[in-house]
């Protein structure tokens, strides 16, 4: 490489050095900032306080610092974490990220407007706010992480707007209180009795923790991953036939759930972390031995005594025709035999046939 060359490189670096500049962190009127990498964006982060926040924040939307002007756009990875003195907090129309963990357990926390800037709300955002009782959400959200609500349990209700596109497992787990509404708009989810699910209600996505029996509904044909977890106030949980898939850890902590009721004639595949707890399991007459020999399921204590017709809204098909016929005792048969037999239809439903 020539001299020249090697000049007219140092050259071009020393140009863009300003524009790839190291940030700046700095306090102004007790709130922390960090500024941007790119000096040109004039950009900045609210971070964390070293002796941490209380009382009540108001985020600006511009700060001035050493003589420029910096816009401010996020509130950056555990910025509140742990103030539990925060007791409000004003974020700016400029913000349009919460960061993970960003106002973890927050417990002073009572009420907080995401303003419509803000579209993406990350992981663990307001995990255990626990006096957290009033969110307002950005029309312009288009995604909530994982576990961003979990355990903020004085919560009573929630409106998903139509632009979320993604909401993460254990979002709203824990929150016992809590309604789960969908805007009418969205096109993604939906909510029937507080619940959350995909918009065609196949999926059940998160039971938040309200009530203490649920039934879920025949449209269902899958149960989400971590559905149920830490619903600690269900006792009683009722699948339905049409159900074919349970996600991991779908009632896993759901430490007094000792009564469920499986309407499948045939056992779905499960893992061991499914359930927390083993209590009762009623299945359909001619079934229990299904169960008895399927993973997971066996450690149940299993009671051939569950009713098809305890789930509203199974809809049959008039056309539908049998598919298999099981015994009492649940072996397969080729055809009906004398006295009661379950036949599972074409359709997904089960039925109990007698024969004379």
């Amino acid at each position: 490489m020539s001299k020249i060359t090697r000049n007219l490189l140092l050259t071009a670096v020393l140009a863009i050095m300003p524009i790839f500049s190291h940030a700046i962190e700095f306090e102004v009127d007790g709130i922390y900032y960090k500024t941007s990498y790119y000096e040109y964006e004039h950009k900045c982060s609210v971070t964390k306080n070293p002796s941490k926040y209380s009382g009540d924040v108001n985020i600006p939307s511009s700060v001035t610092y050493d003589g420029t002007v910096y816009s401010v756009t996020s509130i950056t990875d555990w910025a509140f974490d742990g103030c539990t003195g925060l007791t409000g907090v004003t974020i700016p129309n400029t913000v349009t990220g919460i960061q993970q963990y960003a106002f973890r357990r927050c417990t002073g926390l009572t009420d907080i407007t995401i303003p419509n800037s803000v579209k993406m709300i990350k992981e663990e955002a307001f995990y255990g706010c626990s006096n957290l009782t009033n969110v307002t959400m950005s029309n312009s959200l288009t995604s909530i992480g994982q576990y961003a609500f979990y355990e903020c349990s004085s919560l009573t209700s929630i409106t998903i707007p139509s632009g979320v596109t993604f909401i993460g497992s254990s979002c709203f787990n824990g929150c016992k209180n809590l309604k789960i509404f969908v805007s009418p708009e969205n096109t993604v989810y939906s909510s029937i009795d507080g619940i959350l699910f995909n918009k065609d209600a196949t999926t059940l996505i998160c039971f938040p923790g309200k009530g203490t029996k649920y039934i879920i509904p025949g449209s269902v044909t899958s149960i989400g991953f971590n559905a149920f977890e830490n619903c600690t106030g269900l006792t009683s949980v009722t699948i339905p036939n049409s159900v074919t898939s349970i996600g991991d850890f779908a009632f896993q902590d759901c430490k007094n759930l000792t009564d469920v009721t499986n309407l499948s004639a045939t056992p779905q595949a499960i893992n061991d972390y499914c359930f927390s707890v083993y209590g009762n399991l009623h299945v359909l007459p001619g079934c229990e031995e299904a169960y008895r020999n399927a993973d997971v399921w066996k450690n149940f204590n299993i009671i051939g005594d569950a009713d098809v017709t305890a789930v509203e809204g199974v809809k049959a098909d008039r056309n539908a025709v049998p598919e298999r016929i099981y015994e009492i005792d649940g072996k397969a048969a080729t055809g009906l035999r004398p006295g009661i037999n379950i036949v599972k239809m074409s359709d997904g439903t089960t039925r109990k046939v007698m024969r004379k």
